[in-house]
């Protein structure tokens, strides 16, 4: 990973570094995968356990630590009580911010693959539109930006959970709120198809 920078230095040569990145879908025309996605939607809404686990690979990724298989999917996410399981709000989060064709696998969302190279990935969160950027981490404060798929890198502060401490692409400092923002390290549903039929190879979030 190219060391952390938000900021283009003096000396860098490149176009300007784009300060949005709103999703993009770019797996739409791949012929067959709209209609998986669709169906998968429907799973999703419906907290349907089974139907989703039809889908799963029998190697699929849970973790980057070696979690692995369909039952220990199922264990992270207890699927055996599936109307509590987080799962289905992650998943609802993850195919909602737009997908990216990497080498043969369908990454959802995309926000780490159109990550420009400059920014640290674990450093750099995406703000929902609709989220302030204000002068301190309060409600109330002063509303430093309005924010629309702005790329923000989270710094270092003393604990003001649950905001973040954030500075804009063009420099602007400030407090947003933890759940405006998302990170390209967050979960992401990776998706390949293997014999003619699609499936879910990995569903994990970091690096």
């Amino acid at each position: 990973m190219v060391a952390s920078a938000i900021m283009a230095s003096p000396a860098f040569a490149g176009p300007p570094m784009a300060e949005r990145q709103p999703p993009v879908d770019a797996c739409a025309e791949w012929p067959g995968f709209s209609q998986f996605r669709e169906n998968l939607r429907r799973i999703v809404a419906a907290k349907d356990a089974t139907a989703l686990t039809n889908l799963l690979a029998d190697d699929v990724v849970v973790d980057f630590g070696g979690g692995k298989g369909k039952a220990t999917f199922g264990q992270a996410w207890t699927l055996d009580r599936p109307q509590e399981s987080k799962l289905w709000d992650e998943m609802r989060q993850a195919m909602a911010l737009g997908c990216a064709k990497v080498d043969r696998f369908y990454v959802m969302p995309d926000l780490l693959t159109e990550l420009p190279y400059l920014l640290d990935s674990s450093e750099t969160v995406v703000a929902f539109p609709g989220a302030r950027l204000r002068a301190a981490p309060d409600d109330n404060a002063q509303e430093i930006a309005s924010l629309d798929w702005h790329l923000l890198k989270v710094t270092e502060s003393p604990d003001v959970s649950p905001w973040l401490a954030a500075t804009t692409i063009d420099g602007r400092t400030g407090f947003v709120r933890s759940d405006q923002v998302r990170s390209p390290l967050d979960y992401r549903l990776t998706i390949e198809k293997r014999g003619g039929k699609w499936m879910i190879v990995g569903f994990a979030a970091g690096d």
